[in-house]
């Protein structure tokens, strides 16, 4: 079934509709019988919950899982200490006197 009969039969019911599309298998990546459709929210839209029967087809209504993070930033201050000794000559530094070496002959 296309996305755009779901589109238009809700439009038919009474509904706006945003968009529809047709969900995937992550590891296949071929369409499932699932559809996820966009409404606005409004007064309107709020009945699509009592809908059992969308183009000859029984149906369920679900909500899409929202996540809400109460992610909080920790502060600098209250990280443990992980700054280490720094060496006062870089490893790198035998490489760095060949090449001054070199460029002076």
């Amino acid at each position: 079934m296309p996305p755009e009969e779901i589109m238009d039969e809700l439009v038919e019911l009474g509904f706006q509709p945003q968009s529809c599309h047709a969900m995937t298998n992550r590891k296949t990546n071929l369409p499932m019988p699932l559809f996820l459709t966009t409404l606005t929210k409004n007064n309107i839209n709020k009945d699509i919950y009592n809908i059992t029967e969308l183009c000859s087809l029984k149906i369920e209504i679900e909500s899409f899982p929202t996540t809400k993070s109460s992610f909080s930033p920790t502060p600098l201050t209250s990280l443990p200490s992980t700054s280490k000794r720094i060496p006062s000559q870089s490893p790198y530094a035998p490489f760095t006197d060949l090449q001054k070496s070199e460029t002076q002959t």
